[in-house]
């Protein structure tokens, strides 16, 4: 899919700014994206936050990060795994393609046996 065919391109959220986009089902508990973040209004994934873990890839450009009362940067090659539940804003000045997995959980084995 081509980036301009995209529909999300905008953050919303709620009065207390939790994203409003489900991110997986009980079926299947996880959703990819592969996004551009100068797609977004003003090149920049805005404040929100969700239930689900996220880990981010910075697959191309820099990224800036707002995660709580944090700020960084972080450019190709780079990675970052942030917590559910926690305020947070993407932004770039320039292209950033960012392949990123939402979880519900993680996927793990109920049969009792170890796999190590």
């Amino acid at each position: 899919m081509s980036f301009q065919n995209r529909k999300f391109t905008k953050t919303t959220t709620d009065a207390n700014l939790m994203e409003t986009v489900h991110h997986g089902s009980a079926e299947y508990p996880f959703r990819y994206y592969y996004e551009n973040i100068a797609l977004f209004d003003f090149k920049c994934i805005d404040w929100h936050w969700h239930s689900e873990l996220e880990f981010i890839y910075i697959e191309s450009g820099n990224v800036v990060f707002d995660i709580g009362t944090v700020h960084f940067e972080l450019n190709e090659g780079n990675g970052i795994m942030i917590n559910s539940k926690i305020l947070h804003r993407l932004q770039s000045s320039s292209d950033a393609i960012i392949p990123n997995f939402l979880f519900l959980a993680f996927i793990y084995c109920t049969t009792g046996q170890s796999h190590l």
